[in-house]
């Protein structure tokens, strides 16, 4: 991970441990294609 995607990671989690609503499409951007088609495929899987 780039250290660009380590800070955004860590003012992600300050939000969240300060009760803070955070968009998803910030949190999907975050993440490599493969992760979420990888994510969606287990959802899938499971469900």
């Amino acid at each position: 991970m780039s250290a660009k995607q380590n800070l955004e990671i860590i003012k992600i989690s300050n939000a969240l441990s300060q009760g803070k609503s955070v968009s998803v499409g910030l949190i999907a951007s975050m993440l490599e294609v493969k992760l979420i088609s990888e994510n969606f495929s287990l959802m899938r899987a499971i469900f």
